[in-house]
């Protein structure tokens, strides 16, 4: 299977586990997330995050929006769209 050959420690985390810390925007727009052990890691738009190969497609002041893939139980391959919000008590930098 291929979720065995998964290397990346993002893409093992279920969005579940998955916080939204910070977000920054620029030129270059940011988040930190947070997964529940405390550990860290700073995205951008394109990163593959989480399981049934996500990839991040949006970072805006208010969270972060991540692309999903996943089998349904009868086979058909199906799209869904997460959004994480930023924590209310968190901040947003940049311009």
């Amino acid at each position: 299977e291929a979720r065995k050959n998964i290397t990346d420690p993002l893409q093992r985390l279920s969005l579940s586990q998955i916080g939204i810390a910070g977000v920054i925007l620029g030129k270059e727009k940011r988040a930190l997330i947070q997964e529940a052990s405390g550990m860290g890691y700073i995205v951008k738009e394109g990163t593959l995050l989480g399981e049934n190969s996500g990839i991040v497609t949006a970072i805006t002041a208010d969270g972060v929006t991540i692309k999903q893939h996943f089998q349904e139980y009868m086979g058909r391959v199906s799209t869904r769209e997460v959004v994480l919000s930023l924590k209310k008590e968190e901040g947003v930098t940049g311009k």
